[in-house]
């Protein structure tokens, strides 16, 4: 079995989640089309995070909040942020304060 099908398997016996989030607010794309919220509502997921190089599966409790039709308030822990997202795909283009911000905006 690989590495990676061991990790998987870690996560799903640890942690009841309903997201597996790497460390990368492009990641906050999937939890987000889930989720499909109208503009105002708010919800919580569990996802479950996996630190290198120990391995350790980790419960994180995420919460997001639509705040437009391309703004979203996520939180997670202490940390609070705004993510700025194309309406149409959920694809997120702008993370907190200029931290991450997506190269491509269109695709062809």
């Amino acid at each position: 079995m690989s590495r990676w099908a061991q990790i998987r398997i870690a996560c799903l016996r640890r942690v009841p989640l309903t997201s597996f989030k790497w460390r990368t607010p492009a990641t906050n794309t999937v939890p987000i089309r889930r989720l499909g919220l109208e503009v105002g509502e708010t919800a919580g997921l569990t996802a479950a995070w996996v630190r290198f190089p120990e391995l350790d599966v980790v419960a994180s409790e995420q919460w997001y909040r639509r705040l437009a039709i391309d703004r979203w308030q996520y939180t997670s822990g202490d940390y609070d942020c705004q993510l700025v997202t194309d309406p149409a795909t959920g694809l997120v283009l702008s993370y907190g304060d200029d931290l991450w911000r997506a190269a491509a905006t269109a695709f062809r």
